[in-house]
């Protein structure tokens, strides 16, 4: 009798583990999530530049519009990932991503713009450390001749 009492209660505490689970598993309450794309824009300079990562829900349009940066100049896009082109107004782009994109903002280098700074000459005046130096090698000897002197006198 224990043995049948011991598998009716196994069987009915697996029965309601098993309710439990499923029915949180199927339960209408579940949300949905809407999906979303992550545009990912890199500043390709001599030295990549992470300009961040946005998250776009579908239907939704990004702007990319190059940065400037001294001594480059905006070359081209190359982005991995669908997309449609929306609308262009010179080097700006309107698109519409129709999955997670990565966009590579290219540049060529140009010549460095020229410096504010005056230039500086090279050093025409008198050269203080040598004349230093000089004068102080010119006492160490006054000094060492005066002291020969007084020892001989």
């Amino acid at each position: 009798m224990r043995k049948v009492l011991a598998l009716l209660l196994t069987v009915l505490l697996l029965g309601s583990m098993a309710t439990v689970c499923f029915a949180g598993e199927f339960s209408g309450n579940s949300q949905s999530v809407d999906p979303e794309y992550k545009v990912h824009i890199i500043y390709d300079f001599e030295i990549p530049e992470d300009g961040g990562t946005v998250e776009v829900k579908p239907g939704n349009t990004v702007v990319i519009t190059p940065k400037d940066k001294d001594g480059y100049i905006f070359d081209h896009y190359d982005i991995t990932g669908d997309y449609e082109i929306v609308s262009k107004d010179g080097n700006s782009w309107t698109i519409l991503p129709k999955s997670s994109l990565t966009i590579h903002v290219k540049y060529k280098g140009v010549n460095p713009p020229p410096s504010d700074d005056k230039p500086v000459s090279p050093s025409t005046g008198v050269n203080v450390p040598l004349y230093a130096a000089l004068i102080l090698f010119g006492l160490c000897g006054v000094v060492f001749a005066t002291r020969k002197l007084v020892k001989n006198h």
